[in-house]
């Protein structure tokens, strides 16, 4: 009886153990193998690989945003997208970071990029395509050599041209039926160098009364009709009220429109100036513009030669004005320095201004491009004259995310196949110099733009 119960229970024992070996093969097939010493064959299904691969993207993606952050300094709208990619189609913290200055502190370069207006101005969306343009380096600014590798057509797409010319409004009336007081009289204390005020110099004897006159009634704000103390035309009119505000940026509460009472001979009775809205709060507003134009100067007088400070104001300037052909009264100054909004008016008399504060000779010049009326800047930099057109050099760079000095002191040659001088500006100096465009005087087209403006 004892041994069939032992051999009872022993069959019980054998068919437990091997319906546990047939369960750990089907649902626990890494124990079952590990048990018999059996190697696992690949499946094809999920590896180690797929997680370390998901580990990668997370650090790709780490090392993305520290390349992005990593550039740093001037840069313009747009460079966040060029960071993206690379022509390879290559992370941006994967390419090997641009040479940076390391000679200044943190707190210098804070200091040099003093706010003016606010913080630069911000990106803005744009249709240019990251990966055609990712070969433009956002160190690396577009100048003349590198102008037949631009897409002709993105190029054109950026040339503004909103310059609204001086224009009068006249009404014929008898002389007897003149009431109008004169207005203020010039006080005899203006000085109106020809070097720095060229377009009185263009005007003959009785013009350049007519055109004191006219200054002396805006720098007192004067908004009634004056008559004049010196007999003129109806053509010379439009000459010295010209000159008038193409000579004085500062003046930036006047409008290029004015209006006028003549007779039947063309004989100019009285003159109206009409003023911007800044006229309403113009002890404030003037305290704000100076505040903003003695900043700038301060930046830039730390430079030494006139050509470094010419380039930190050019690229000071396109850093916080934005284009805005609404802007209001961006015929003026004071709408690129206070409201940082303009066009090409505005842009250029900013310009102007601070390079006269900084006593270098600078004309606003106009006439036309692109198929319209435009504006843009002569400079005289040691014995010649320059062309330069900041709101070109602004669009350009910013369509193709980078720093643009294309038009920066460009000599007549190159510089009218796009642009034609009218007016008075014609009779400005020709601008036939090589040594100071931007590639000759600063050597080579790659440099690190903070490297130079924010060295210590």
């Amino acid at each position: 009886m004892k041994p069939l119960l032992a051999v009872i229970l022993g069959s019980l024992l054998i068919l437990m153990i091997l319906c546990g070996l047939v369960y750990l093969k089907e649902e626990k097939t890494d124990t079952y193998n590990k048990i018999f010493g059996i190697e696992e064959e690949e499946t094809g299904d999920s590896s180690p690989y797929e997680a370390q691969s998901g580990e990668m993207d997370v650090n790709k993606s780490e090392s993305d945003k520290a390349g992005t952050s990593e550039q740093s300094g001037i840069t313009k709208s747009g460079a966040a997208n060029l960071n993206e990619a690379d022509s390879d189609g290559n992370a941006a913290g994967d390419r090997e970071p641009d040479s940076v200055n390391t000679n200044s502190s943190e707190a210098d370069n804070q200091e040099r990029k003093a706010d003016i207006t606010g913080t630069p101005k911000a990106a803005k969306d744009n249709d240019v395509n990251a990966a055609d343009t990712a070969e433009w380096d956002i160190n690396t600014p577009i100048t003349e050599s590198l102008i037949d590798s631009l897409p002709q057509e993105e190029l054109q797409d950026a040339q503004k041209a909103d310059m609204v010319p001086v224009e009068g409004t006249g009404e014929e009336v008898d002389k007897t039926e003149i009431t109008t007081e004169s207005g203020e009289e010039p006080s005899g204390n203006y000085s109106f160098p020809e070097l720095m005020y060229p377009y009185r110099a263009m005007l003959n004897t009785e013009e350049q009364s007519v055109y004191d006159q006219v200054y002396s009634n805006a720098v007192n704000y004067n908004a009634d009709p004056f008559v004049l103390d010196t007999d003129i035309n109806v053509s010379q009119l439009n000459d010295i009220m010209m000159a008038v505000y193409n000579d004085h940026p500062e003046l930036f509460w006047v409008q290029t429109q004015y209006e006028y009472q003549y007779g039947n001979n063309h004989e100019v009775y009285s003159i109206k100036l009409i003023y911007n809205e800044t006229v309403n709060n113009i002890s404030d507003n003037m305290e704000t513009f100076n505040q903003r134009v003695n900043e700038i100067v301060r930046l830039a007088d730390e430079y030494e030669t006139d050509a470094e400070k010419e380039l930190f104001v050019h690229d000071y300037l396109i850093q916080r004005i934005q284009y805005n052909e609404r802007a209001p009264m961006n015929q003026s100054a004071f709408s690129a320095l206070v409201n940082g909004e303009s066009v090409c008016a505005g842009y250029s008399r900013a310009f102007q201004h601070i390079m006269m504060q900084l006593n270098i000779p600078t004309y606003y010049c106009t006439g036309v491009a692109d198929g319209g009326p435009h504006a843009w800047n002569i400079i005289k930099l040691e014995d010649n004259y320059y062309n330069v057109d900041s709101l070109w050099d602004d669009s350009i760079g910013e369509q193709f995310g980078t720093m643009c000095h294309l038009y920066f002191n460009i000599p007549d040659s190159d510089f009218n196949i796009e642009h034609r001088r009218t007016g008075l500006s014609l009779y400005l100096p020709d601008c036939i110099g090589t040594d100071m465009t931007y590639e000759a005087i600063f050597g080579y087209v790659g440099y690190n733009i903070d490297s130079y403006l924010l060295a210590a």
